[in-house]
């Protein structure tokens, strides 16, 4: 997604969140009658874990907090359509929200629906705002 998106190769800590972010989904797995299945909070219980293995991979205070934000808050990027706005801001406001943008969509790709196509994708919403007058300057 990075190659294709951004013209560049995803970095570690981009990477590690693809790898980790739904490590605990097991854990919060709910089964319904209808078959059906869902795993609420998976994202905080996953997030609970990067401390751990950013301590065992050594990684600095910066990328352990990327991680922890990826991680923690990729379940709100797939909810981009019922985040309120203060939400959303918080999302496309923080130092990550590129990263955020590219684990959205990559981690939508990985998910096939019944009918064969994917989770929806909410790059453009994920993406930080531009200042509208910097981009009408000459």
């Amino acid at each position: 997604v990075a190659r294709a998106r951004l013209g560049r190769e995803a970095t570690f800590i981009e990477r590690l969140s693809a790898v980790l972010h739904d490590v605990r989904k097991p854990a919060s797995r709910r089964a319904f009658e209808d078959g059906s299945v869902d795993f609420p909070g998976h994202e905080a219980l996953g997030a609970k874990e990067v401390p751990g293995i950013a301590k065992t991979l050594g990684l600095s205070e910066r990328e352990t907090a990327q991680l922890h934000f990826l991680v923690a808050r990729h379940g709100d990027a797939h909810g981009v359509p019922v985040l309120s706005p203060q939400e959303l801001q918080e999302l496309t406001s923080s130092p990550w929200a590129e990263s955020l943008a590219l684990l959205q969509e990559a981690d939508a790709r990985s998910c096939i629906l019944l009918d064969g196509s994917h989770l929806p994708i909410f790059w453009n919403e994920l993406l930080p705002r531009k200042d509208a007058a910097a981009s009408t300057r000459p």
